[in-house]
């Protein structure tokens, strides 16, 4: 007869906190996806600045972001418009933390996408947590 814990699948092995920061990270990818291909249309294509081209990416794919979220990775569902009120205030936080770096690094003469990238690791961290603790909060 096989042991118990060998016959769980990995998913089912998978601690729920270590479950949930990967489905995160799957939804970060998705929104991060977003956030770059909002900032390099409004930066090539609309001539503006790298800064403002951050701050359109951040807010389409926080949105984006929250829905999935939402849906598939935390368990605590608030209603739609007031999770999404606390994500966007919670997330203000994020955005400071993504524009600032954009900021910084690009007027240091940074490449504008090594400067995002910087910025999506930092931003990440602090997203999770504020995800977690405070708009998906039980």
């Amino acid at each position: 007869m096989t042991d118990l814990a060998s016959s769980k699948t990995k998913a089912e092995q998978t601690s729920p906190i270590r479950r949930q920061v990967m489905r995160f990270a799957a939804v970060g990818v998705v929104g991060t996806i977003i956030h770059y291909g909002v900032l390099i249309a409004v930066v090539e294509f609309g001539r503006a600045s790298p800064v403002f081209g951050t701050f359109c990416g951040f807010m389409v794919a926080a949105l984006v972001s929250y829905s999935l979220n939402r849906r598939y990775t935390f368990e605590e569902r608030p209603t739609f418009g007031a999770g999404l009120v606390r994500n966007y205030l919670a997330l203000a936080v994020g955005l400071a933390i993504n524009v600032g770096a954009v900021a910084l690094l690009t007027r240091f003469h940074a490449p504008y996408v090594a400067a995002q990238a910087v910025a999506t690791i930092l931003a990440f961290i602090w997203n999770y947590f504020a995800s977690r603790f405070i708009v998906f909060k039980a």
